[in-house]
């Protein structure tokens, strides 16, 4: 019933219950889990700016996608040449 696993997990539990404190006296103000949400949250969205900044660079540095060049005989890529276009009419 007992594996030597189990057996050890509780000695272990069981032990580690005994020689805890039965009370603390600790606080922790309500701005000091105001403050670990903002920084959560400015982690995951300063990480999402940086990954949108950078994706591109970072698709063909993992090597997803290659580095975008012109073909032989072509000076620049059609979306280079659209936005070219695009810039003549409205400047």
């Amino acid at each position: 019933m007992w594996n030597k696993n189990t057996l050890s997990t509780a000695i272990f539990l069981t032990v580690y219950i005994c020689i805890m404190p039965q009370v603390t006296e600790a606080y922790i103000d309500p701005g000091t889990g105001s403050l670990i949400v903002q920084a959560v949250l400015a982690t995951i969205f300063g990480a999402s700016f940086a990954i949108k900044v950078y994706w591109n660079k970072l698709k063909s540095f993992l090597g997803f996608r290659s580095p975008e060049q012109p073909k032989d005989g072509e000076k620049e890529s059609p979306e280079q040449a659209d936005n070219a276009q695009e810039k003549d009419r409205v400047g």
